[in-house]
């Protein structure tokens, strides 16, 4: 738990967990052990490059959307123990930069949106300072990339709860 006095999932509005949504190819960002270099990370000039094959695509991150981070990572490494040990996730500068376009939740394919080695849980740490929910362990995110659809992930009503599991849905209306 990263903030005792936080809200709590029956105390925190639906649509948090369910809009429009765009989901980002974030794969060229891999966990390395050790990591000299800060590699393993999707900072902003990670997110940037991805939201620039995203606008090859003719979308684009919109205040209000939720943001789903493909690292190639779960669906990759599930059952073996680096998928629960060995994950990439997003630094503080780039949750801070989904943050500040006005993103209500980040996902992602890895078991937490923090790097395995961030030990300050940042992109958890962001999420609180701007009161963003998070979404982590989705699968089959591939299917996703750089399109536009509305996300489902409704958690269960779990009095004082701080996290849930979920069945994710992309519905692409239309």
């Amino acid at each position: 738990e990263y903030d005792a006095e936080g809200p709590r999932l029956d105390k925190i509005p639906l649509e948090f967990y369910w809009g429009e949504a765009v989901c980002l190819d974030m794969s060229h960002v891999k966990f390395q052990d050790p990591d000299p270099e800060g590699k393993g990370f999707a900072d902003v000039a990670a997110i940037q490059k991805a939201e620039a094959e995203l606008a090859e695509h003719g979308e684009e991150i919109r205040s209000g959307d939720i943001v789903i981070l493909w690292f190639d990572h779960g669906d990759r490494t599930f059952p073996d123990v680096s998928f629960m040990e060995d994950y990439p996730g997003v630094s503080w500068d780039g949750a801070e930069y989904l943050a500040k376009k006005g993103v209500i939740n980040i996902g992602t394919d890895c078991m937490g949106i923090d790097n395995t080695l961030d030990m300050q849980f940042a992109g958890h740490m962001v999420c609180k300072k701007y009161g963003i929910v998070n979404t982590e362990n989705l699968a089959h995110l591939d299917q996703l990339l750089n399109q536009r659809f509305v996300f489902f992930g409704l958690p269960l009503h779990l009095r004082d709860g701080t996290g849930s599991p979920i069945r994710a849905i992309a519905w692409f209306p239309g």
